[in-house]
């Protein structure tokens, strides 16, 4: 991500919601917006943004796709990049029906988001109406092991530090609650990842990430179904 030569302070956190939107973080699937705008039409793209102390992890499968789905794991050594999307209130439902909220598979929280600074993508007014939640460090066996998910491999434009170019969000994320037991096979299938992929590709993630992706283990399975519709491909 280029430097902002707008200045603002590093501390500076804002929600950015407006009474009638909402900023949601997508990591996986989601990043497609073929694939967010099929449940949430008002989605629009407002730029890439960092979660810094998760790992992005496969821990459940979905019959639908024929393999794991995404999370992200709470993980001292690791970030996950993902691509901010400002959605109508009315819209909300919608988007937690797709993430299987009220049949407990994901559930919602509101971590901090660094994002590059860009003051014509997030509203003026601040909004307090999101917390700053953060899930429990719940231990979650990780998809794929530590080469793959190395944190040197990751190219980030964010050190320890803040930069001025670079404010903080509060997004609304989902993250899963109900895994699969250890021992199961939790890699994603063909079909899910190239999505996956290509939203990386679409949010313009860095680099290094996307080639981090690209690197994840699939299952060899490919969705008949999905492929068939021309939904997300």
């Amino acid at each position: 991500m280029s430097a902002s030569t707008t200045s603002v302070e590093s501390s500076s956190t804002s929600s950015t919601d407006s009474k009638d939107t909402f900023l949601y973080f997508a990591f996986g699937s989601n990043l497609n917006s073929k694939r967010i705008h099929v449940n949430n039409p008002s989605a629009k793209r407002k730029g890439v943004g960092l979660l810094k102390n998760y790992r992005l992890d496969f821990n459940r499968y979905s019959e639908r796709w024929k393999g794991s789905v995404a999370t992200v794991v709470p993980d001292q050594d690791e970030e996950v990049w993902g691509a901010l999307w400002e959605i109508d209130v009315k819209d909300m439902d919608n988007l937690d029906r797709q993430e299987g909220v009220e049949r407990n598979i994901y559930r919602v929280f509101h971590p901090t988001i660094h994002v590059e600074l860009n003051e014509t993508a997030f509203h003026s007014e601040t909004d307090s109406s999101f917390n700053n939640k953060t899930s429990s460090d719940n231990e979650t066996e990780p998809a794929f092991n530590n080469e793959t998910s190395s944190h040197s491999e990751t190219e980030s434009s964010f050190n320890n530090e803040t930069p001025p170019s670079v404010k903080t969000v509060t997004a609304r994320c989902y993250e899963l609650i109900a895994i699969d037991p250890p021992g199961s096979d939790k890699r994603p299938s063909i079909t899910y990842l190239d999505v996956v992929i290509k939203g990386a590709l679409e949010s313009k993630l860095p680099e290094k990430y996307v080639h981090k992706l690209r690197r994840i283990e699939n299952n060899g399975q490919t969705s008949e179904y999905l492929i068939d519709r021309k939904v997300f491909l």
